[in-house]
């Protein structure tokens, strides 16, 4: 995937994140974004808005889901937070 698509993915991702749509849903674009254009700042920048709006429902709804778009996720909200750790 390109820049351009990842771009797009972002796109998608907030109107299914504002428009009615589903936040996890969103969450999912915007990983498949990251790991198919790794370095466009784009879906990072959205992810993090998206933990910043809506927190507390991504942290219940994404909890319940095994996916590894749920677990990418929840790693990058972590490092957000600064509970990474390094070694």
């Amino acid at each position: 995937m390109s820049n351009q698509s990842a771009a797009a993915g972002v796109g998608l991702a907030g109107v299914m994140a504002h428009c009615g749509g589903s936040p996890v849903a969103a969450v999912e674009l915007l990983v498949a974004a990251i790991a198919a254009a790794p370095a466009a700042m784009e879906p990072y920048t959205a992810l993090a808005e998206l933990w910043r709006e809506r927190r507390s429902e991504l942290q219940q709804s994404l909890a319940e889901d095994g996916s590894s778009s749920a677990v990418l996720a929840q790693a990058y909200f972590l490092f957000l937070e600064g509970n990474g750790t390094t070694r």
